[in-house]
């Protein structure tokens, strides 16, 4: 069963979690591990973050909503981006990229069109264009289906 909260206490955990998550840079799953012991979900967290986003305009957090891959200020998950734009501008689809780097269609397609420009702009850029030549191509190529 939730627990009910004041007003006054749900806006004071919002800005306990938008402190939390602009020190230590972690995704909404991972600060709902260690705050109040998991008793706040990642969806309630996810939730706390936006709301506390829109109140400091000038907030640093920068986290993609249930990110359960990590956080794109982790070297890994920075590498494993760059690996997908490399693999698309070698004319490789998301499909593709997904079963060669083993990550979900999802995670491969928000690496290129979400994390990617948060990394790399012109690296993104170029991407974008691959992409919608591929997306071209698909069309052309299915126009008599």
């Amino acid at each position: 069963m939730a627990t009910k909260y004041t007003d006054e206490q749900r806006d004071q955990m919002i800005e306990e979690v938008g402190q939390l998550a602009e020190k230590t840079g972690l995704s909404a799953r991972e600060l709902s591990k260690i705050y109040k012991n998991g008793l706040l979900s990642h969806v309630t967290i996810s939730n706390y973050l936006k709301i506390y986003k829109k109140r400091h305009l000038n907030s640093n957090i920068d986290f993609i909503t249930n990110n359960y891959r990590g956080n794109i200020k982790d070297l890994k998950i920075q590498q494993r981006v760059l690996k997908s734009a490399e693999l698309c501008l070698k004319g490789y689809t998301i499909d593709q990229i997904s079963a060669e780097l083993k990550i979900t269609y999802r995670v491969a397609y928000d690496d290129l069109h979400i994390r990617l420009e948060k990394i790399n702009k012109d690296i993104y850029d170029k991407v974008k264009e691959q992409l919608q030549k591929n997306k071209n191509n698909n069309l052309k190529n299915n126009k008599g289906l």
